[in-house]
């Protein structure tokens, strides 16, 4: 195997002529056989921990033999301290010996930005591999590929030079989990709808061979951080706001976290790390703390102190799952039915009706939360009489058909108000929604399973699962229609786009009839 060397900041440019693959990632191709290895040498070596491959391998491995495994079950989620091993090692390989003798073919390690700013995004590396004195980490650079689908994803090198909030991490995990890929996220300051959009593609890319790792030191104590909230039996009031912090996060409530570090004014540098894997675990995952401690009481001195927590995820991270169908034959010809009779009594009495005006208590499947769309159509000509719809809120399938019965046949902007001598004209076809979830990228659309939600640059369209398969449009075509529909170019989703994709049932007059 011939290789060619270039240094350049803290990289090491290899460009090397054999195929290499890692989990996760594509087999290259023979025209790919000469591809570029681009190494990041960490930066941490000498000061952070040994640079002695020997002694860094005697004092991790020590930390691991020293730690004790105190949860059950699997893990697949991490909460890590990210000082140097003199204060947080201990700390962390406790966090790490959760794992037992679970092996992880991919590793996502999610930390904070400490120098460089990034206004609600995260930054993965341009780079093919993560060096330490123990050995080289590929990244799985598929995984990351389609982590970039999302629009909060970018690149940008000096993020990753010296930041230690991930490195710092890697040789622990060398050492006890052997072989593995590395997925490296540095996140700046991001608000909440960014977290969640992040934690469900994370969620859509992940399976049960990724683990992921969450980077973050506690309470920064002290006049050397500006935080100095109270300066009598310190060690205790430290102890107590780690703890109150942890508590949020053990609930998963990720209102109240970024509530408590307003009000609290908290300094810990990982919240958006936390926030995101408290937004990955959902009901069936729990989050417990295994090891706490501080520098202060490490070295004997509160003046300033760092507090650190290892916490483990247990169970396995759910993809959201397929929704089933749920409105049985007979409350579908109901929903159909109550939104012919809304039109009618808006002829009528000139406003729209409550549920109890039309004779209905909703009872059951009538009372699920779900959106809708209401389309009326020409009965002779299938042409397009009007369709308006809204994504699921706090409002039953039938307030939602009542609502978008009258926006359809009266406020669709495409059409005048329907007439009264219309209204027996016109077929009504009802899209019962289920809520939208992101995909990592539009190739795991479904077409004619899938509602396709497209947003870029401020702009947004939809399209229900009925409009491809109706228009004869392949996946191509339906993503430039829909690009031009939100008022975008053509080929506006091949880059920077985010998709989200519903399901919905649909049902309507005419195949009832």
């Amino acid at each position: 195997m011939k290789t060619l060397k270039i240094t350049a900041l803290g990289q090491v440019i290899v460009l090397v002529f054999s195929a290499v693959s890692c989990s996760g990632q594509e087999e290259p191709s023979k025209k790919e056989s000469a591809m570029e290895k681009k190494i990041l040498k960490s930066q941490l070596a000498g000061s952070w921990y040994p640079a002695s491959k020997k002694e860094l391998e005697k004092q991790v491995s020590g930390f691991l033999e020293d730690a004790e495994k105190k949860v059950r079950g699997k893990v697949c989620g991490l909460i890590l301290p990210h000082a140097g091993y003199m204060f947080s090692g201990a700390v962390a390989a406790e966090g790490i010996s959760q794992l037992g003798k679970q092996k992880f073919k991919r590793v996502v390690v999610i930390g904070p930005s400490h120098r460089v700013s990034l206004a609600d995004k995260v930054s993965v590396p341009d780079v093919t591999h993560y060096a330490t004195p123990l050995g080289e980490v590929p990244l799985d650079t598929g995984f990351i590929k389609k982590l970039k689908s999302g629009s909060m994803v970018v690149s940008k090198p000096l993020v990753h030079e010296g930041e230690h909030s991930v490195q710092i991490e890697v040789p622990l995990l060398q050492q006890a989990l052997g072989d593995f890929c590395l997925v490296p996220i540095v996140t700046g300051t991001l608000s909440r709808k960014t977290v969640l959009k992040l934690a469900g593609l994370l969620l859509e890319l992940a399976d049960d061979d990724t683990l992921v790792v969450a980077s973050s030191d506690f309470t920064h104590y002290g006049s050397r951080f500006g935080y100095v909230p109270f300066d009598k039996e310190v060690e205790k009031n430290i102890r107590a706001l780690d703890m109150e912090a942890f508590d949020i996060i053990k609930k998963k409530d990720l209102e109240s976290w970024y509530g408590f570090l307003e009000k609290k004014q908290a300094t810990i540098c990982g919240r958006y790390p936390i926030a995101i894997l408290m937004a990955m675990a959902g009901k069936d995952n729990r989050i417990e703390m295994v090891k706490y401690d501080t520098s202060g009481k490490i070295t004997g001195d509160f003046e300033n102190s760092v507090s650190y927590i290892a916490a483990a995820v247990t169970g396995r991270f759910q993809k959201k799952k397929e929704q089933k169908v749920k409105l049985g034959e007979e409350t579908r010809k109901k929903l159909l039915e109550i939104a012919r009779n809304t039109i009618g009594y808006y002829f009528k009495h000139g406003k729209k009706p409550s549920a109890d005006n039309l004779g209905v208590k909703p009872a059951g499947e009538m009372k699920e939360i779900m959106g809708a769309f209401v389309t009326l159509k020409f009965k002779k000509t299938g042409a397009l009489r009007g369709c308006i719809g809204q994504y699921p809120d706090k409002s039953s399938i039938c307030d939602m058909v009542i609502e978008m019965a009258i926006a359809s046949a009266f406020n669709d902007p495409r059409f005048a108000p329907l007439a009264e001598t219309e209204l027996e004209k016109v077929s009504i076809e009802i899209s019962a929604l289920y809520p939208p979830r992101p995909v990592a990228s539009y190739e795991d659309i479904e077409l004619g399973k899938h509602g396709i939600i497209i947003s870029k640059a401020g702009r947004r369209a939809v399209y229900l699962p009925q409009v491809a398969p109706e228009q004869g449009w392949n996946l191509q075509e339906t993503l430039s229609h829909l690009s031009r529909k939100a008022g975008l170019p053509a080929d506006a989703w091949k880059q920077g786009a985010e998709f989200r994709v519903f399901e919905a049932e649909v049902f309507g007059e005419e195949a009832d009839e």
